[in-house]
């Protein structure tokens, strides 16, 4: 549990809660990352022993010698607390985006110096940095480093869709503050002690960021040059990436159909489908703040799979090392 009595070890992950958030103090924060080397070395011991004992004891008996399943759950439990950790920065990550979505960004008429929402961003990313740097490893913060840009990125991409309808200086200044914030992300492995940060690392934020930043980017253009403009800067977006931008400019019904069969036209796309997809945005983004794409059942989701990636990884990282010996 938390200091503040909170569960943490099942809190946010599926069939838990119905709330995805996990609130914890730098202490909890800490137990966390002390429980994921706790898990890592007595993972190794048990591995060591086993193999230990196989040498020892007469091939008889070696079959009986088996600790599989004691280091299935010992890696169960280090990727469970670091899921719980990733949850957790991403709980006080959840303030400033809801800060974002509260700014009037469609009557703003000048650019200034990042906003306070992307400072913010950037305190609670060097902040967890030098907590959870200072103790795990190398390898558990890399691993760290990777899921929690890997789920924030389409969080801060679905909370910048709720900020509608938004004026050209306030599609320049909300892309300032991303730029901001994907550099604080893309230092963190920086402020974990880990020197240089993986190319592979700063490669899935450049290209999971860059998405909120090309939407952006495209937002300012000119209603008649905006489907042009968008093909040329985004031409991996899909129809639904074109149905949030719809959204984001403010368009009245009439003339985002009209700018949708026009896209639909020119991609080969049955007309109509890009409306399809702009309706169903209309009522997704206006759903939980909290949320990215897929709601809670949908971020619950992600920390499953989060957590068997991790599992799956360092089950392959302990087999290396027994092969190894």
């Amino acid at each position: 549990k938390t200091a503040g009595g909170a569960a943490i070890a099942t809190a946010g992950l599926p069939g838990a809660t119905a709330d995805w958030r996990v609130t914890c103090q730098e202490k909890d924060e800490q137990a966390a990352c002390f429980i994921v080397n706790t898990c890592e070395y007595c993972q190794n011991t048990a591995t060591a022993l086993a193999e230990s004992v196989h040498r020892a004891i007469d091939p008889a008996f070696k079959e009986r010698v088996d600790m599989t399943a004691a280091v299935d759950e010992l890696l169960a439990a280090g990727a469970r607390a670091l899921g719980v950790l990733v949850l957790a920065v991403e709980t006080r990550l959840n303030d400033p985006l809801l800060a974002m979505a509260k700014l009037p960004w469609g009557t703003l008429e000048d650019v200034g110096d990042q906003s306070e929402w992307a400072r913010q961003c950037g305190q609670t990313l060097q902040g967890i940095g030098f907590v959870a740097g200072n103790v795990l490893d190398q390898l558990h913060a890399r691993l760290f480093c990777d899921k929690l840009a890997a789920s924030f990125a389409p969080r801060l991409y679905a909370a910048v869709l709720r900020c509608r309808p938004v004026s050209e200086a306030g599609a320049q200044q909300m892309l300032l503050d991303v730029h901001a914030v994907k550099t604080a992300l893309a230092k963190l492995p920086q402020s974990m002690g880990m020197g240089t940060a993986p190319a592979s690392y700063i490669k899935l934020v450049q290209r999971d960021v860059g998405r909120t930043e090309t939407l952006l980017k495209v937002l300012p253009s000119p209603q008649e040059q905006i489907a042009e403009t968008f093909r040329a800067l985004f031409p991996d977006g899909t129809p639904q990436d074109f149905a949030d931008l719809l959204l984001m400019k403010g368009l009245k019904r009439g003339d985002a159909q009209a700018m949708a069969d026009a896209f639909a036209r020119a991609s080969g796309i049955a007309p109509g489908a890009v409306g399809a997809a702009a309706r169903y945005g209309a009522s997704g983004a206006g759903g939980s703040a909290s949320g990215s794409g897929g709601g809670t059942s949908g971020t619950l989701q992600k920390a499953a799979t989060a957590a068997s990636s991790i599992r799956r990884f360092l089950r392959s990282k302990s087999a290396n090392k027994s092969s190894a010996m």
